[in-house]
């Protein structure tokens, strides 16, 4: 195992009893059941066929486009950016399972950060309330915002005074240290001690996907700059990875399967107060390559609503770049000028809003828009402007079929014939052209289909035979002689996984350590550990011993790996392949010896040859009596058991 686990396998088993990994990965992926088991599209990813699957009776995951898999530890290890301890203290407190507070240094800060952000949030909300808090209720009442949606965003008040949050929480047992990690107050240069960050601010709490805080937005009442702070950069909160309101609107985004992208706050709070809850915000960043991967198994269309001004327009710009390179379909809703959305909604309402998003353009018909807007397209210097400044752009797009339209669409829209930008494409960008490594093909790799055709495993003297490394006689010479060896070995360990009658037997006819590929032998030799200590083994026995790295994803490959056909037949075809693969071997190893004993006396000569008719007589028992010569009866290759 990697690293040293603090937590007691008999606890994480219980966890594990506990938990469905069905019900944590759907909520960060939409999953439909296909089968026994569900898929979705991978969070790993770039893709628009789902490659995704997500086993319930194994409790495993395996995406067959990229190769993530694990258990539910994993995935949650990978998705929150986890260590396994705390991925699995975090399952433990949703199950209700009882884990002994740990020593781990990085997993209590990450815990004390969460408590400190809780703390605040409720102190914001309580000054709010009070009498501190007329100026900011107050404001709230003239932008409109109702008490459901105070409620709602948890929507506070940072009074106007240096230490309201500093001695609130020490009064709470909880250090200045914490608070400082939380980025929830600044250390005084020069002296001593600490003051509030929020102070006389509206404050707006930011939280994770499940609802947990995790840092804060703060709008001046008072014209102190600037107009709005965010918390600092903290091991919660990474600002260019998380958008506001998420954790309301993603269960709307993925019924609609449409999400709005706002600038502001108060755009945010506003949409959903008028029923558009499938609406979320930026947090003073462009949108980013994993805003995009966070929205996009939830959503098929995004639709960017930026204010009506320049600064707004250009924003969008910007963050269009980003949707085409990451593939997403981009709409984006131009308001009126001088208006944000919130603004419009108050004034106009739901249907008018809802009625200029329906109406929004689609991503290049608004660049050539903006494009047109600087350059004159009746000249030939405008249309080459626009032609040079978009041609980069649509190089960009990862769908062929898709870009192909697009350079279509730009010869229309600039009056040029669609070959001459074709050429000046080719010209700029000559890989994209002949080699199509440009942009990121979408879809799964060739090798991603888990439905793929085993190929056979052969044996024979002079063509390719079963998984031998070294040259000579019974030597596998076809190019995926490894991977023949390694589908084998992996479906021999799923069958004794599945089977757990098949490990006396097969420890009787082969033994331990006899498995080529590392990963899989850790995972055998533990499982019959585990099998001779508990009397019986399964993927998810020996998913607490292996939380991360090639080895845990190994165990994932074998627990989603389907059974087929007859499993005793299989298993004779895999012993065999293992018994023969050893003899081989061994024969090799006393050819080697006879051919080197000519220089030596006859007497050992003899011996050697003697133990190499031996060795060919219990390879050939082990053959079921077919002893491998220059050619098969038959003069052709076998395979063995479908393998």
């Amino acid at each position: 195992m990697t690293g040293t686990v603090r937590i007691p396998r008999e606890k994480i088993e219980e966890v594990q009893r506990y938990t469905d990994i069905v019900v944590i990965v759907s909520q960060y992926v939409p999953l439909n059941r296909r089968g026994k088991n569900y898929t979705g599209l991978c969070p790993f990813h770039n893709e628009k066929t789902p490659s995704f699957t997500v086993s319930q009776e194994k409790q495993f995951y395996k995406c067959f486009g990229c190769g993530e898999g694990g258990s539910v530890f994993n995935f949650l290890m990978k998705k929150e950016g986890l260590s396994f301890s705390e991925a699995v203290r975090s399952l433990a407190r949703k199950a209700g399972v009882d884990i002994p507070p740990r020593r781990d240094a990085s997993y209590e800060k990450r815990d004390y950060l969460y408590q400190a952000n809780s703390l605040a949030a409720g102190f914001f909300q309580a000054c709010l309330a009070s009498e501190e808090g007329k100026q900011a209720r107050e404001y709230l009442d003239k932008r409109g915002i109702d008490r459901g949606s105070i409620e709602k965003f948890r929507i506070g008040y940072a009074p106007d005074r240096w230490d309201g949050l500093l001695t609130a929480a020490q009064g709470k047992g909880i250090s200045a240290e914490t608070l400082l990690g939380a980025g929830l107050v600044i250390a005084r240069e020069g002296k001593k001690g600490c003051y509030d960050r929020f102070r006389n601010r509206l404050m707006f709490p930011i939280s994770d996907l499940t609802g947990k805080v995790i840092a804060f937005g703060g709008r001046s009442l008072d014209g102190t700059e600037p107009k709005y702070l965010n918390s600092p950069e903290t091991a919660l909160f990474h600002k260019g990875g998380c958008l506001y309101g998420v954790d309301l609107a993603r269960g709307t985004i993925f019924r609609e399967k449409k999400v709005l992208v706002m600038e502001g706050y108060t755009d945010v709070i506003m949409a959903h107060q008028y029923g558009i809850s499938w609406a979320v915000g930026l947090l003073g960043t462009a949108l980013s390559e994993e805003h995009v991967r966070l929205l996009r198994p939830w959503t098929e269309v995004v639709v960017l609503v930026m204010d009506g001004d320049a600064p707004g327009l250009k924003s969008a710009e910007r963050n269009v770049e980003t949707l085409i390179k990451e593939d997403v379909e981009t709409r984006i809703a131009e308001l009126p000028e001088g208006y944000d959305p919130c603004d419009l909604l108050l004034k106009e309402g739901r249907d008018s809003f809802l009625e200029k998003v329906g109406g929004a353009a689609e991503f290049f018909d608004f660049k050539v828009k903006r494009a047109s807007q600087r350059w004159d397209l009746s000249t030939p210097s405008g249309k080459l402007a626009v032609a040079r400044g978009l041609l980069p752009l649509v190089a960009q797009i990862p769908d062929e079929l898709k870009r192909e339209l697009t350079i279509k669409h730009l010869a229309e829209e600039i009056s040029v014939e669609e070959g001459v930008l074709r050429r000046q494409l080719s010209r700029s960008l000559p890989a994209l052209n002949r080699t199509g490594t440009g942009p990121a093909r979408s879809g799964k790799t060739a090798h991603s289909s888990p439905n793929l055709p085993k190929p056979a495993l052969h044996r024979s003297g002079s063509g390719p035979a079963l998984g031998s490394a070294s040259g000579g006689e019974g030597t596998d010479t076809t190019p995926t002689g490894a991977t023949h060896k390694g589908m084998t070995e992996k479906g021999l360990l799923g069958l004794l996984l599945a089977h757990n009658e098949l490990i006396g037997e097969y420890l009787l006819e082969v033994g331990h350590n006899k498995f080529i590929n590392q990963a899989i032998n850790q995972l055998a030799e533990k499982a019959f550990e585990t099998y001779k200590e508990r009397g019986k083994v399964t993927e998810k026995d020996l998913a607490p011993l292996f939380d991360e790295g090639e080895v845990a994803r190994m165990l994932a490959d074998v627990a989603m790996e389907e059974e087929k056909g007859d499993y005793r037949r299989h298993f004779a075809d895999c012993l065999n392949f293992m018994k023969r693969r050893e003899n081989r071997e061994k024969i090799s190893y006393t050819k080697e010896r006879a051919i080197g004993s000519k220089s030596h006396q006859q007497g050992e000569e003899d011996s050697l040859l003697l133990e190499f008719h031996e060795r060919n007589k219990v390879r050939a028992s082990a053959s079921g009596g077919l002893v491998p010569k220059d050619k098969t009866r038959s003069g052709q290759s076998e395979s063995v058991g479908g393998l």
